[in-house]
């Protein structure tokens, strides 16, 4: 069903790579059953609105888009990944950390040192 999905909005990709990168992202047959579902229900999923998708559609956008399956089409919006989490946020806490006065780390004689 996922293959036949993909196929009607790039009618030149091989059904081969289709069906590879879908295995390779979704190895089991009922995970298989739920991204089909996923993308009857929102088929624009594979035509830029991945990023509204499950991580394990975005893996199968980026999988048919590197096994040259044109008609796929990946948001131009980058994704987040979890193992970019911590770096981010810690990033961020770091900035916040530096850009704010707190009692702790206020000059002595200021009004937040009082």
């Amino acid at each position: 069903m996922t293959v036949s999905l993909i196929t009607a909005i790039d009618d030149t990709a091989a059904n081969s790579a289709v069906r590879e990168a879908v295995s390779s992202v979704a190895t089991l047959p009922m995970v298989r059953q739920k991204l089909a579902w996923g993308l009857l229900d929102g088929p624009a999923l594979l035509t830029g609105e991945a990023v509204h998708g499950s991580p394990r559609l975005i893996a199968l956008v980026e999988r048919l888009r590197a096994g040259g399956v044109s008609g796929v089409v990946m948001a131009a919006m980058p994704v987040l990944r979890a193992a970019d989490l911590p770096a981010v946020v810690l990033s961020q806490l770091l900035d916040l950390h530096l850009s704010t006065a707190t009692p702790w780390t206020a000059a002595a004689g200021s009004p937040a040192a009082d």
